[in-house]
């Protein structure tokens, strides 16, 4: 189904190439968060209770 919008961005619809690009951005926030800040495991919690 297609619906005509007026405003486009590079041939697409406005809104849904402000939502992908927040998307893209969000995502590679949490990459990037994760490996710059999540801690090492220690040795002792790698093997876990015994």
């Amino acid at each position: 189904m297609r619906i005509e919008t007026g405003l486009k961005l590079w041939g697409y619809p406005a809104i849904a190439m402000v939502l992908f690009l927040l998307g893209v951005f969000l995502g590679l926030g949490i990459v990037l968060s994760a490996l710059l800040f999540d801690r090492r495991v220690r040795a002792r919690e790698e093997r876990g209770h015994r």
